[in-house]
Formats: C-alpha cells, sequence, structure tokens
C-alpha cells in the first residue's frame, strides 16, 4: 500500500486482486478530524486514483458539527415539577462531512414526544428525537433528552417546603403559604435601637 507513505494522513486499509475483478484497492485517510474511505475496482493506478478520489474528498467536504450534547436548544414544562421546566438538547454528538454549499441549507430538528412531561424528570432522559435534515431529505437523527432533572412537587415536597418555612424564612416555604413564624427584621444601617 503505497499511499501510507506517498498520500498525507494515509492510514489503510488493503489492496486486493481477481482475474475478474482486476487490481482493487480501499484506501484511508484521515485529515482534520474527518476519516475518508476510497474504493477502487478494476483500476492498474489503483493508488494514484485512490489519492485522486481523496484528495478531492477533502478539498470539498469538511466535518460540521450539527448536534452537540449538553448545549440547551429550548425548554419543556414539567407538570407538577418543582421549577415547572427543564432544557433539552442532543442527547449525543453528530458531526457530518459536507460541502460549503451544503452548509448553508443544512439544519437541526428538534421533536419531542410530548408537549409537557411529568415529574419526576431525571438529566439525560428521552424526550424525543432530532433530525438533520438537508434539502427535505433526513440525513441523521439523534435522541433528544433532558439536560436538567426536576422533582416532582409531590406531598413529601410540599411537607419539607413548610417546615422549612417555619424554622428559617417565608422564602423558604411552599408559594401560596403563609409563613406564621416571625421573622427580626435588621434595622438599617446607621440607625439605633432605644
Amino acid at each position: 500500500n503505497k499511499t501510507l507513505w506517498l498520500f498525507e494522513g494515509a492510514n489503510g486499509v488493503k489492496t486486493g486482486y481477481t482475474g475478474d475483478a482486476g487490481r482493487c484497492f480501499v484506501g484511508a485517510a484521515e485529515r482534520g478530524g474527518m476519516q475518508l474511505v476510497s474504493v477502487i475496482l478494476n483500476c492498474g493506478p489503483m493508488f494514484e486514483e485512490s489519492s485522486r478520489l481523496l484528495e478531492q474528498a477533502f478539498a470539498n467536504y469538511g466535518i460540521v458539527e450539527l448536534a452537540t450534547p449538553g448545549l440547551p436548544v429550548g425548554a419543556v414544562g414539567v407538570e407538577r415539577g418543582v421549577t415547572g421546566t427543564v432544557r433539552y438538547g442532543a442527547g449525543r454528538s453528530l458531526r457530518l462531512p459536507l460541502t460549503m454549499d451544503e452548509r448553508a441549507r443544512v439544519y437541526a430538528q428538534y421533536e419531542l414526544t410530548n408537549a409537557t412531561v411529568y415529574a419526576p424528570v431525571e438529566r439525560g432522559q428521552f424526550l424525543g428525537s432530532g433530525r438533520v435534515m438537508l434539502d427535505g431529505e433526513t440525513l441523521a437523527e439523534f435522541p433528544v433528552v433532558a439536560l436538567e432533572a426536576d422533582g416532582a412537587r409531590d406531598f413529601r415536597w410540599c411537607f419539607r417546603r413548610v417546615i422549612e418555612g417555619f424554622v428559617w424564612r417565608m422564602d423558604k416555604g411552599v408559594p401560596g403559604f403563609r409563613n406564621i413564624w416571625p421573622i427580626a427584621e435588621s434595622p438599617p444601617a446607621g440607625s439605633a435601637r432605644n
């Protein structure tokens, strides 16, 4: 495999020959995080042809990250949740080779299974599916997940918040419940108590 020392980034793969197929070659190369493979069948100058195809592909294509895990793209309401919403995004990274022209026309589409989810919600919980679209065609799919958790506003949570409101401060209590524990306010700066 002469391309291993003649072509920049070459890292494989295998030569082959049969009487019916002729000289064949599967070549591969990696540059800038993009791995390409060429397949040459029944070709005398198979190494040269493989190198030409790979060079042409490297010149015309580049890797584009279309879905980034951990990057919020929206929020969904959480029924009976403590915070009431969680942000969502891609569950895994999705990178595709695209031409400069394709980059201007490609986009990611996020679809949730339900408009609202029910508490509790775990971080990483599946919420729907995403698609990478180009000219109305689906190029790839990826999971859409919750990027944060939200607990359930159940009896246990409400009871704890009421106790916290009695013991600490009014703003720790359950919204709608009045705190009956007196809170001593600090005097304004520069004033003296009699």
